[in-house]
């Protein structure tokens, strides 16, 4: 992997370092995770988000709508995800393919107010030509304190860009609204290696590369069913990543309707 060549990547890669080490200290502190015996039974979920425009890491990947299903299933603390991102502006070109096909595995796993999650993510484009696919691993770690949380992202490229590293950390806080659903917010910086940049923006810096807040509320609806209305806003604050794109910040709504079974 290609080390980050400046002071902020450096800050950021310490940064994740120190949140990530109370999981670790409670890990070797508390052996036995504790996932109570009921989530041990099988779950599944299917949900169709339509986001008022796609983003992922600051970087907007189009120019309208897109259509989001997605279904999972967990046993445990194991789940297995399909996650498709269509893009009706390009139908004709795409041959109503997906633009996107995420396939994730991933593991979470509790030690008192510590929460780890490694995943692996398998990356491809059926509807688009050239663009080659990918595996990230990652790991998520979530530390809390009372009503919100230490949260914190480390995404590694192991195959088309390999050695691109990401991460992102923050705050999050997921709030009950007695009997009006559930609140989920987030906020929080990101960036990464010279490798990423360049794979994410077609850029080649390194660094802090922007800032993000998310909020969502889900309300139940009839026999398992819900609705989750959402919104994002991203800022970019690297110089050279302002100076490249068109479009520094970026604002985002959403409705998403799904089902637990």
């Amino acid at each position: 992997m290609p080390r980050p060549d400046s002071r902020v990547a450096a800050s950021l890669a310490l940064l994740a370092s120190v949140l990530g080490w109370p999981a670790l200290a409670c890990a070797e502190a508390d052996a036995v995770s504790t996932v109570a015996p009921d989530d041990a039974a099988l779950s599944a979920g299917v949900e169709v988000d339509v986001p008022s425009r796609s983003i992922s890491r600051g970087i907007p990947l189009n120019d309208g709508s897109a259509v989001q299903p997605s279904m999972w299933i967990g046993l445990g603390g194991a789940s297995a995800t399909a996650w498709m991102s269509f893009d009706p502006a390009l139908a004709a070109e795409t041959a109503h393919r997906p633009t996107d096909f995420n396939g994730v595995l991933a593991y979470e796993a509790s030690f008192g107010p510590v929460a780890v999650a490694p995943s692996a993510t398998w990356i491809t484009f059926p509807g688009l030509t050239g663009v080659p696919q990918t595996v990230e691993l990652a790991l998520d770690a979530t530390l809390e304190l009372g009503p919100v949380a230490v949260c914190t992202t480390n995404v590694v490229d192991a195959v088309a860009f390999e050695g691109a590293w990401f991460v992102r950390a923050g705050l999050c806080t997921t709030l009950p609204l007695a009997g009006l659903g559930t609140l989920e917010a987030d906020v929080g910086a990101a960036g990464g290696n010279r490798r990423f940049h360049e794979a994410n923006a077609a850029v080649a810096t390194t660094g802090l590369g922007h800032v993000e807040t998310n909020v969502g509320w889900t309300l139940p609806a009839l026999a398992g069913t819900y609705v989750r209305l959402h919104a994002t806003y991203s800022r970019l604050v690297h110089p050279a990543l302002i100076a490249a794109r068109s479009e520094v910040q970026l604002a985002v709504g959403g409705l998403a309707v799904g089902a637990e079974l």
